[in-house]
């Protein structure tokens, strides 16, 4: 993987043919000693890089996506597609066999925040899209031969929070307290609980200033119920941990 300007330059290629084209530097087995490394497969040693690279294969994949988080690219769906982002206001959904675009996903509200556009973790080749503001569950259709993408449903914080009267907050020396919908972010974190069939995100409630979890059921998007977090919500990173009987929240500093 290269990085040039904004953007990361990452290329797959053949693993099996790179085994093909170059010489092995010792023959060595799981288990057994090697002069090179130390035992094979063992703690602290692993499996070494047993070829001498001067030559490569054929590059099987190649993709530049601005995404500086971690997920430079994301496959998945059936058929197979692939999630990048060609810079930072656009998500494409591309087919991996032909390269055809499927979707493009725009960055509507302009915001400091990072929007996210991956396979839901869950394996059903479901496509999540999340702003500032909305949590989006999508999936690849085909039918005969021809791939769409179907908006399945929303995670909808605005109808879970209609209910809170609007407050002006302030401090106990009565300075003002700004409105998270100035910042303008609704959704803080996400976290997926596989045993529950779970989706659970760390929201603010622009009406209240208040910062909730608010837990959804995982295949219709039916809102579940909501835990208001006492802590104040800092300008760092945000994380939730949900397992099967624990809600774990831990600050990050950045």
């Amino acid at each position: 993987m290269t990085k040039k300007a904004n953007l990361h330059h990452l290329m797959f290629y053949d693993f099996d043919a790179l085994l093909l084209l170059n010489e092995k530097i010792c023959q060595c087995n799981i288990g057994q000693q090697c002069l090179l490394h130390g035992s094979i497969g063992a703690i602290d040693h692993g499996i070494p890089l047993n070829i001498d690279m001067t030559t490569a294969s054929k590059v099987l994949f190649d993709c530049e996506s601005a995404q500086s988080d971690g997920q430079l690219v994301d496959f998945g769906g059936y058929p197979m597609h692939y999630i990048y982002s060609p810079d930072r206001g656009t998500f494409l959904v591309k087919n991996l066999l032909s390269d055809e675009v499927l979707y493009k996903f725009n960055r509507v509200n302009s915001t400091i925040y990072d929007h996210k556009c991956v396979f839901h973790e869950d394996k059903t080749d479901r496509i999540l899209y999340t702003d500032p503001k909305n949590i989006r569950f999508h999936s690849i259709r085909d039918q005969e031969g021809e791939s769409f993408l179907v908006r399945l449903f929303d995670l909808d914080l605005g109808e879970v929070f209609e209910q809170a009267p609007e407050q002006n907050l302030s401090t106990r020396r009565g300075k003002p307290v700004p409105n998270y919908n100035e910042l303008e972010r609704t959704v803080i974190e996400e976290d997926y609980e596989d045993e529950l069939d779970f989706y659970s995100t760390l929201a603010v409630n622009e009406k209240d200033g208040k910062v909730y979890i608010v837990i959804f059921d995982n295949n219709t998007g039916r809102f579940v119920k909501k835990f208001q977090v006492r802590e104040e919500i800092k300008e760092v990173k945000q994380i939730i941990l949900f397992s099967l009987q624990i809600i774990k929240h831990p600050l990050i500093g950045l």
